[in-house]
């Protein structure tokens, strides 16, 4: 469980990523009837949609309007991709509070394993 909670932040990030390289090349392979796919990723990524639309319009304005999926993919990879790991990072430190608020309360947390101060140390004693 701590090796999830560890990496919990890099694997948002990767998951919210491949959603977003499968939602723009469905669309792209299909356009037809996948072309709006790609609203979905605009949806995941809400609020962080609206630095993405941000970035994307200051593209266009700076090297002029393109009808290309590519900018957009590029900007939403990037900024879905922060914006995840972000969540994972909060998310990461609130488990890792709540987790220690109850083992703490009790004595059987990671500090009191790691207790140099000689209290506790007649729980450990072999043959109690």
């Amino acid at each position: 469980m701590r090796m999830i909670v560890n990496k919990l932040p890099w694997i948002l990030a990767v998951a919210n990523a491949a959603f977003t390289c499968w939602m723009f090349w469905v669309s792209h392979v299909d356009p037809a009837q996948y072309g709006m796919a790609p609203v979905l990723v605009f949806i995941v990524d809400f609020p962080a949609t609206f630095v993405g639309e941000l970035i994307t319009s200051g593209l266009e304005s700076l090297f002029g309007e393109t009808y290309s999926m590519l900018p957009y993919f590029i900007v939403f990879v990037i900024v879905g991709f922060a914006w995840y790991f972000l969540i994972g990072c909060g998310l990461r430190r609130l488990i890792r509070s709540r987790a220690g608020a109850g083992t703490r309360a009790n004595g059987t947390g990671v500090n009191a394993m790691h207790d140099t101060s000689g209290r506790g140390q007649e729980r450990m004693k072999p043959g109690m």
